[in-house]
């Protein structure tokens, strides 16, 4: 859904530091992770 978005670039806002390696592959970068 995102991709079709023309999404490409996220922050993402998370409990704890995480990377997520399936992203990627989907074009999908985290730009900034912000910690709650």
């Amino acid at each position: 859904i995102l991709k079709d978005l023309g999404i490409s670039s996220i922050n993402l806002i998370a409990s704890r530091e995480r990377h997520y390696v399936g992203l990627e592959g989907f074009g999908i970068h985290i730009a900034k992770t912000e910690i709650l």
